[in-house]
């Protein structure tokens, strides 16, 4: 776990770093671009300005998801209490990531339905989700909605109360009502 703490800050110090770059090149072309006397020179450095500033703000939105991810990481781990058989039965974990995935898709594709690109998007970022929370403690035995509206949060949707009931309500009832497979005596 030190190792991965490790890397993990590397990379958010790298991201640092860069963005501090962009930053500084942003700077570098607005001073150019405000000294420039060409028009034709001025329309080549703003659009550089331009380039270099939306990289600036995706090396920053990166850095603050990757820091969200981790927070909900350390959250979703110490969330739930660690029942045993949950580390004893894998199926567990995995019939419930399915139950989470078939919610939290459908808030996806009703929050962004026109958007078929951004909810493709977000589907792959839940099953980075989904394994980090079939990680945590409790995962398997934790309340449906508690996991769902946790995803939510992660992913940064915001349903209401009724369409979350609602599309609890509606999945299929092998899904929604998943009963845990029998637990094998281990001893």
């Amino acid at each position: 776990m030190r190792d991965l703490d490790g890397i993990l800050e590397r990379e958010d110090e790298a991201l640092g770093e860069a963005a501090e770059m962009d930053l500084a090149l942003a700077k570098h072309v607005f001073t150019m671009a405000r000294a420039a006397e060409d028009v034709g020179e001025v329309e080549r450095l703003v659009r550089a300005y331009q380039r270099v500033t939306r990289s600036l703000r995706q090396t920053l939105a990166l850095r603050q998801r990757l820091r969200r991810e981790r927070q909900a990481d350390r959250t979703a781990r110490d969330a739930y209490p660690p029942p045993a058989e949950v580390r004893a039965h894998p199926a567990l974990i995995e019939a419930r990531k399915t139950q989470v995935r078939a919610a939290v898709e459908r808030l996806i594709y009703t929050e962004h339905e026109h958007e078929t690109e951004t909810a493709e998007m977000m589907c792959e970022d839940l099953d980075e989700v989904l394994d980090d929370f079939g990680r945590a403690k409790g995962f398997a035995t934790a309340p449906l909605v508690e996991v769902v509206r946790h995803a939510c949060e992660v992913l940064e949707l915001d349903p209401d109360d009724a369409t979350l009931q609602r599309i609890l309500d509606d999945l299929d009832p092998a899904q929604a009502d998943a009963r845990q497979p029998a637990l094998e005596d281990t001893a």
